[in-house]
């Protein structure tokens, strides 16, 4: 019963300052009250946003940021172990590959590739992270496995610039049945030039490399896979037949490659 007393007079008291802003409402007499009850209203709104600020919605939300920064480092982490791994069977490949057994090889990653395009154009040039403090030379050559990749053209300090087989400048070369030529780069594909009618070409005949290194070490070895023939032009009036040479490498897929700096 006394709940019931002490609720009354609240009650009545409510009743009535409502019932007297709503008159006054209606006389049009609010105005001055207004600004008083919007600050009312903004005091209790910012103290309303700081009680939701210490919320654990937020403790939440940083919870989540950190979560996702931790998520990128494991991805950085993942990728660098990926890389390592197609590093370390690069270099296992290589070194159980029978040729070029008697040069010096070094390991080299590529950095770049000049105007590759995927789909539309294959890299014309690779960028090494190889160079002058590593005894690079203009003219080195290149390899994986026992594919030729290409000769190095450009050395700074600590790059070096890779011109692959496909945009090389001619050097000898020979097919496996004994056809002598010359190779020339046409961007996409070789031609294997100069081979005389006599000597016999066929389609996927491999092409090889012939002695092409100076007194300094420097230019192609012997033995070396160029490509694989995909067509031959032979016209028997004509001096030379010819035939198109595309490489067994796919450039863009490299990732390390063999730089050979001397003999053994």
């Amino acid at each position: 019963m006394q709940r019931k007393e002490n609720f009354l007079p609240v009650f009545l008291l409510v009743f009535i300052v409502s019932a007297g802003i709503l008159g006054l409402s209606f006389l049009g007499k609010t105005r001055g009250i207004e600004g008083f009850l919007q600050r009312i209203s903004y005091s209790i709104g910012g103290s309303a946003s700081g009680i939701f600020q210490n919320l654990p919605l937020i403790s939440q939300n940083e919870t989540i940021k950190k979560l996702q920064e931790e998520n990128l480092l494991l991805a950085s982490k993942i990728i660098d172990r990926q890389r390592l791994e197609r590093e370390n069977q690069a270099l296992l490949d290589q070194f159980q590959t029978a040729k070029p057994k008697s040069y010096i090889l070094l390991p080299a990653k590529v950095l770049g590739m000049l105007n590759f395009i995927p789909n539309i154009s294959n890299p014309s040039s690779l960028i090494l992270d190889k160079g002058e403090t590593d005894g690079i030379k203009v003219g080195d050559a290149v390899v994986f496995k026992n594919n030729l990749v290409g000769k190095v053209t450009k050395v700074t300090v600590y790059l070096s610039r890779v011109d692959v087989v496909n945009n090389s400048s001619s050097f000898t070369a020979r097919t496996e049945k004994g056809g002598l030529g010359l190779i020339k780069g046409l961007g996409d594909l070789m031609i294997l030039d100069n081979v005389l009618l006599s000597d016999a070409l066929s389609k996927d005949d491999i092409v090889m490399t012939m002695p092409n290194q100076n007194i300094d070490g420097a230019g192609v070895p012997s033995d070396l896979v160029v490509g694989e023939i995909i067509s031959i032009d032979k016209n028997p009036s004509a001096v030379f037949q010819r035939a198109e040479v595309k490489s067994l490498l796919n450039f863009s897929s490299l990732s390390t490659v063999f730089i050979v700096t001397g003999i053994k």
